[in-house]
């Protein structure tokens, strides 16, 4: 037992004060008074009374006695805490992931983050006063939301305001930094407070002490592990969808899959799942306008957060093209007329500024004007700089390095071994992504600015063998799908619990971001970028102080996170730690119950009192 105010106790110094009232006899003077010497012989005769009198007023001076007790017990605030390690300090690792929404029992309405909330909350209040104590949260990445700090109110407070994600968990980086911290010079104790469904089998804790604590039961269900949608390449009105789900039940399950756009039912399916199995559903059809394509699972679970994925999807017009040469180029333009999406035109580039053309996207190959427009463009071999990039010169038989296989330009895309006999050597002026590189600079690079969304090639692809390839109308139709989902972030692979940097280096200090659940915040630049936690499962949008709105889907789609097994032990590198329930943890504030017993018998002392049983 541990109190949470132990210099409360020095109020046991008032128990003297009963003590010396029963002890001490009243001084009594003797008078004799001649009407009452008759009834000096009747209280002669009845001398068993006077013990019983003793014994009525020593019960008066335990109930005095124990209401003392009990009231600076209460004021004290003894905890029972049968789990207390014997470190100097504390650091407690709470579980946020998503699969800790899930209920801690069949048909509870607690949560399994609840629970754990509970348990750390009577682990602070359980150690003493003096004692440090940290507190980290494990979720996609470890956040350390106090150091060791005696502050209970203020981890508490921390406590209180924590809100579970719907993000995936890094239990092993939180482990490995809650026992670095621990190992910093203080003996401390480490509280993982999860479901425990996590890989920790690398983790070692070379003499640290570990105390696991389990949030709930393993609960079966189904979910939407992955969930793909695009646009056709060569019709763009048309849709294809991929979902896949996975069943932990350990019967057969059906299912209803439904498909939704803006609210509207596109495509419903019964799907039934073979115990602890997984089964893809592929979809294609026609759909108009841009917005969110969303899976919808309903079925017999209770967890929520892979029962919805988004993709979000572009237009489904034809795009207006214009190729801007003042040199043929059969194996671009065949690769524009091969894209039924694209509508393309050839323009030289003295035509272009005699007119001044705004088609969709407008594609400079091998000129530039002196002035770059607004809108989207894709410009190629860059014969000068411009406001955009600045070229230092060429590259003589570049080798391509590395190339960003998770960009959707190059999404379906390899570059290896291809073949470039010169390159420009640029230098991007905005915030830009390489996709390719070599030695001497990017090959590739793509850029987003308020006006425009860019894709600069610094080589001449007629004179590369990446014609030759299949990647090359891949990525211009990539490409173009890339510039014209206006307003978009398309990144299938974008999961919650991610953090997404948003480019708009001219615009503004701030921009404001509507979450899915409808609340709104402002989020500060950094270095010219936005960085925006996707914390939910949903839709979120993003607005500059300008108007300009920008949408991105962030899904779960996570095969661990809807797998509701709770672990019953931790196997770490050099040991197994089993892990305890809640009874382990504590049993809470004895203070209250102490000072209900203090009420209790401050009513019992009256009514004896009252009724003479203790006069």
């Amino acid at each position: 037992m541990t109190f949470v105010h132990p210099a409360a106790y020095v109020l046991l110094a008032l128990l003297i004060v009963p003590i010396l009232l029963y002890l001490l006899p009243m001084p009594r003077r003797r008078v004799r008074f001649p009407s009452l010497l008759l009834w000096e012989r009747m209280l002669r005769d009845r001398p068993s009374s006077q013990s019983w009198r003793w014994l009525r007023t020593l019960l008066s001076f335990l109930l005095q006695m124990a209401i003392l007790v009990l009231l600076v017990l209460a004021v004290g605030k003894p905890v029972f805490s049968p789990a207390e390690g014997k470190g100097d300090a504390a650091v407690i690792v709470l579980d946020v992931s998503a699969s800790m929404k899930a209920p801690v029992s069949p048909g509870s309405g607690e949560t399994r983050f609840e629970r754990a909330r509970e348990l750390a909350r009577n682990l602070l209040n359980g150690m003493p006063s003096a004692k440090p104590a940290a507190l980290i949260t494990a979720g996609s990445s470890p956040v350390v939301l106090s150091g060791l700090t005696d502050q209970r109110s203020l981890l508490l407070s921390k406590l209180n305001a924590l809100v579970c994600t719907d993000g995936r968990t890094n239990l092993k980086s939180a482990l490995e930094l809650a026992l670095e911290l621990s190992r910093g010079g203080t003996n401390a104790d480490v509280y993982l407070l999860s479901d425990g469904h996590a890989d920790v089998s690398d983790v070692s804790l070379a003499g640290a002490r570990l105390h696991y604590f389990r949030t709930g039961q393993t609960l079966p269900n189904v979910g939407i592990v992955d969930f793909r949608a695009r646009r056709g390449f060569d019709f763009p009105e048309e849709y294809q969808a991929l979902a896949r789900l996975e069943s932990t039940f350990d019967s057969e399950q059906t299912v209803e899959l439904s498909l939704v756009m803006d609210d509207n039912v596109v495509e419903t399916r019964t799907v039934k799942l073979a115990p602890r199995s997984s089964v893809s559903e592929s979809f294609r059809g026609k759909i108009q306008g841009v917005g969110s394509l969303e899976a919808r699972l309903k079925g017999d679970d209770a967890f929520a957060a892979d029962d919805v994925a988004h993709v979000l999807l572009g237009k489904s017009e034809k795009l207006q093209t214009l190729l801007v040469s003042d040199k043929p180029d059969r194996f671009l333009e065949s690769a524009l007329t091969a894209n039924r999406a694209v509508t393309p035109f050839v323009a030289t580039l003295q035509q272009y500024l005699d007119k001044r053309p705004e088609p969709d996207i407008l594609i400079f190959n091998g000129v530039l004007p002196p002035e770059l427009p607004d809108g989207n463009l894709l410009i190629i071999d860059p014969p000068t700089g411009s406001s955009l990039f600045q070229l230092a010169g060429e590259v003589t038989s570049p080798e391509m390095s590395d190339w960003g296989r998770t960009h959707p330009i190059l999404a379906g895309a390899t570059l290896k071994d291809v073949y470039i006999p010169t390159a420009r050597a640029l230098k991007p002026l905005v915030a830009a992504e390489v996709l390719a590189r070599c030695e001497g600079g990017p090959l590739m690079f793509a850029a987003q600015t308020p006006e425009r969304r860019l894709l600069v090639v610094a080589f001449d692809p007629g004179t590369s063998s990446i014609t030759f390839r299949v990647a090359f109308p891949v990525i211009i139709a990539n490409a173009f799908r890339w510039m014209t989902d206006e307003g978009t972030i398309s990144n299938e692979d974008l999961r919650a619990g991610d953090e997404v940097l948003i480019r708009l280096t001219q615009e503004s200090p701030a921009v404001e971001v509507k979450y899915p659940d409808g609340r709104t915040g402002s989020v500060e630049s950094r270095s010219g970028v936005f960085p925006v936690s996707a914390s939910e499962v949903g839709v979120y949008e993003v607005v500059s102080r300008l108007g300009r709105k920008m949408t991105f889907a962030a899904n779960l789609a996570d095969a661990s996170e809807s797998d509701l097994t709770v672990a019953d032990e931790l196997k770490l590198a050099d040991t197994v730690v089993r892990g305890r329930d809640r009874k382990g943890a504590g049993l809470g504030e004895f203070w209250f119950i102490a000072a209900v017993l203090a009420l209790g018998l401050l009513a019992l002392d009256w009514y004896l009192y009252h009724h003479r049983f203790v006069v």
